[in-house]
């Protein structure tokens, strides 16, 4: 909405005179500090720095590089479900086989092993960093896939994956948890044996007969039809307008907000 002229302030500028603001006190430094040696605040701190990374300008642009030169603006199963055309269908850029978590908790032990500053910001950009040397593994996934992956209804094997992440695992193999050591062995093992077909059932449309047992009867077909050419009939006699309201006395409504 246009500004109101009235009410448009003035400012009033010496350009020749240089105005000195004096500080008499500097406050301390307000930063959230995390306590890592508490099992709570350490967990926070973690989804502290996997939300830095996927909300900096570094991984959007890194995302938007992906979809636009890397074909990631598909679904890996579905092919034909894309996002080239319209930003209403949903493609996510799905970590696998080590999760942004995993990554980052893994840089958080390097980088504590090391000494290094284990700020947010810092363990974020080496995060960051290994993305840009394809040092992660990456997958495209429209919404229900993705959902169907994380409720581990769908495997994804390694194959399927883009991104060197053997080779992040071969760099940062001593700071990797051994939890997350297992799981990569799991995959690799099943990766080797796995047969997409047996989990093709799923993606396959099924359909359900609700059987009402005598609760609801349907309305016949030739009842629908007669009440539909009796509703057309009358519309046709009234010139095929709407019946006007009995309350002449109804006023339009008109909304305004006064800002």
């Amino acid at each position: 909405m246009a500004a109101e002229p009235s009410n448009i302030k003035q400012v009033e500028y010496n350009g020749d005179k240089l105005e000195v603001v004096e500080m008499s006190y500097i406050p301390e430094y307000d930063g959230v500090e995390y306590n890592l040696d508490d099992d709570k605040e350490f967990e926070n701190y973690l989804k502290k720095v996997e939300k830095m990374c996927r909300n900096s300008f570094e991984y959007k642009e890194y995302i938007k590089y992906l979809r636009e030169y890397m074909d990631m603006n598909k679904c890996s199963f579905f092919e034909n479900v894309n996002n080239i055309d319209t930003t209403k269908i949903k493609i996510h850029i799905h970590h696998s086989p080590i999760t942004l978590y995993e990554i980052v908790i893994t840089v958080y032990n390097k980088r504590q092993y090391y000494g290094e500053c284990l700020d947010v910001e810092s363990v974020a950009t080496e995060a960051m960093y290994l993305h840009y040397c394809l040092l992660v593994g990456l997958i495209p996934l429209c919404e229900t896939i993705h959902t169907l992956v994380h409720n581990e209804y769908i495997f994804i094997p390694n194959s399927a994956v883009m991104g060197k992440y053997n080779e992040f695992v071969k760099i940062y193999d001593p700071w990797i948890p051994w939890q997350v050591k297992e799981k990569l062995n799991r995959i690799e093992e099943f990766s080797n044996i796995f047969d997409q077909n047996e989990y093709k059932a799923i993606l396959e449309p099924h359909y359900i007969y609700l059987d009402f047992g005598g609760l609801y009867k349907l309305p016949k077909t030739e009842d629908i039809l007669e009440i539909l050419s009796q509703r057309m009939n009358l519309l046709k006699e009234n010139n095929y307008s709407l019946e006007q309201p009995t309350n002449n006395n109804r006023k339009p409504f008109i909304k305004w907000v006064n800002n």
